[in-house]
């Protein structure tokens, strides 16, 4: 079973690294070696991973079975349900994930472990939404979260208002679509000075960009562009968002086990340019098939595709309306760093669909393919 040792002691994580012959990823490791690893443990390469405190957050590593918590900010429940996220994801074979934490005596260990039995208990076993069929979650008005398998899906409609803070991000992105054969296939997730990781945008995205070098940026808004909703609502199965005077709709229809339709309306705007914006997620060294080329192994290489009728990659096949155009790779502003320089680890593609008075809907169909070199349809 493929393995997580995680703590929050960097000498104890190097000293278990040794002892089992397993890496260890770090603050200081690199984030492309990070991938690497992460991407080694993902194809099943790798069975063990030895991890600090930095996989407490947005790792997405659904192939580890067992966790094993040697250390951690003792009875910290924030932490705790961080970690057993790692687990707690779809498994393919529909297996269950188990969690230890180890508990030495004589030690603060035993001040955790009363914590745990003060303020932890016991719960009915709840079959996970990953083997189920159907399951739909719904948190009151701010998220809905779809299992249809072996599709999910979730809207959100949490918005929030932009902030010179650094390291609050613009809630820009609130579309996400999984498949359990080939992982999360859309969602960029959030970030600044990117409008096209937005779900969409009202005005000039080329207002707002990241200028390489610039360690003290502006990330305030920019007159004539609208990235980030002033409000949302879901109604349904369907997301509403609003942007000043344009409303724009993403709704999602599973056809069949391999098969979706992502629908992309708008409308209002007073004439302003209103786009959809689809952030995909990158296999780096895979192909990206389309119907204008082909990319034999996405890297470093720059890609603009104007008006591709279908992309591909890494097991799935997207069909595009008239109008559309690709990037690679799109980067987000990464705040970690002070000049916010991103690498293309961190990259998205993004297939961008422009809205126009004679047309206010797109309508796109995915499907999920069994072999790496897809054809036309």
């Amino acid at each position: 079973q493929q393995t997580l040792i995680i703590g929050a002691y960097i000498d104890q994580l190097e000293e278990l690294g040794r002892e089992l012959d397993a890496p260890v990823i770090q603050g200081s490791t690199k984030n492309k070696e990070r991938e690497v690893l992460f991407d080694r443990f993902r194809s099943g390469e790798l069975q063990t991973l030895v991890v600090s405190k930095v996989a407490n957050f947005s790792i997405d590593l659904p192939e580890a079975s067992v966790a094993v918590q040697v250390s951690g900010t003792f009875g910290s429940r924030q932490e705790e349900a961080q970690r057993l996220g790692r687990l707690l994801r779809p498994k393919r074979d529909g297996g269950q994930a188990h969690f230890y934490s180890v508990v030495s005596r004589d030690t603060l260990d035993a001040d955790y472990a009363a914590l745990m039995l003060l303020y932890g208990t016991d719960g009915d076993i709840v079959e996970t939404s990953a083997a189920q069929q159907q399951h739909t979650h719904r948190m009151s008005d701010d998220a809905l979260i779809k299992r249809h398998a072996p599709w999910y899906y979730c809207l959100s409609a949490f918005t929030a208002p932009l902030t010179p803070n650094r390291f609050g991000q613009d809630r820009q992105n609130f579309f996400s679509l999984y498949h359990d054969d080939v992982g999360l296939i859309c969602g960029g997730g959030n970030t600044k000075l990117q409008p096209l990781w937005s779900s969409f945008s009202v005005g000039n995205t080329a207002l707002m960009y990241h200028v390489p070098g610039d360690e003290d940026p502006d990330f305030s808004a920019r007159p004539g562009l609208h990235h980030v909703p002033d409000r949302a609502e879901l109604h349904d199965d369907a997301l509403h968002l609003y942007y000043g005077t344009a409303e724009c709709r993403t709704a999602m229809h599973v056809v069949n086990e391999s098969e979706v339709e992502i629908e992309l309306s708008t409308s209002g705007g007073n004439g302003e340019p209103v786009e959809a914006h689809l952030t995909l997620v990158a296999h780096l060294g895979q192909a990206l098939h389309g119907d204008i080329g082909i990319c034999e192994a996405l890297g470093e290489e720059a890609l603009d595709w104007p008006d591709p009728l279908w992309i591909a990659h890494a097991g799935w096949h997207l069909d595009l309306p008239p109008g559309a155009r690709l990037y690679w790779p799109v980067l987000p502003h990464n705040p970690y760093r002070k000049d916010g320089a991103a690498t293309v680890e961190e990259a998205r593609i993004v297939v961008v669909l422009p809205f126009a008075e004679n047309c206010t809907q797109h309508t796109l169909t995915l499907r999920v393919t069994d072999h790496e070199s897809p054809r036309s349809p």
